[in-house]
């Protein structure tokens, strides 16, 4: 007779100890086939905290290394990983994922960009700029280079409104 620690967690304390004839009879009655997320480990200690490392993995590829198991006294350590996602989880993530940035999309007010253009136009010519300057933003237009001592205004000095 085998002891078998089963933990369903590998990083959790909890463990249940079952004892059985052989692993192949143990993990028949567990599962239906082999699944791929369970691993197997060995020791031939009898003790209940036995480690756990990859020079005592012994899980089966094939039939014949289960059938080997049999044989083997001591102690197996049967530890389920994660499985991951089922794919019906996965694809209700996807669809929602898809609602969301069409909702956001249809939702989100869009700025008005015939406005901005509007008033970035600027119709006159540079020469008629010259007199009666005001405080905007010129694109492109010339750059105010006073010298001396003339009464101007400049550029910008506080926000255009």
């Amino acid at each position: 007779m085998i002891k078998i620690i089963y933990k369903q967690d590998p990083l959790s304390e909890d463990k249940t100890i079952e004892h059985a004839e052989t692993l192949g009879q143990w993990l028949t009655s567990k599962y239906d086939h082999m699944p791929e997320h369970v691993r197997i480990f060995h020791t031939t200690s009898n003790m209940d905290h036995a480690e756990i490392s990859f020079a005592n993995e012994v899980t089966p590829k094939n039939a014949y290394e289960l059938k080997q198991l049999d044989f083997l006294p001591g102690t197996f350590i049967v530890i389920e990983n994660p499985k991951g996602m089922d794919p019906i989880t996965l694809a209700w993530i996807v669809v929602a994922s898809i609602v969301m940035g069409v909702a956001v999309a249809l939702l989100m007010p869009v700025p008005s960009i015939t406005q901005t253009n509007q008033n970035n136009n600027q119709s006159s010519s540079a020469n008629n700029e010259l007199s009666n300057r005001e405080n905007k933003t010129r694109v492109n237009g010339r750059i105010a280079d006073i010298y001396g001592a003339a009464h101007d205004t400049p550029d910008l000095i506080t926000v255009p409104y």
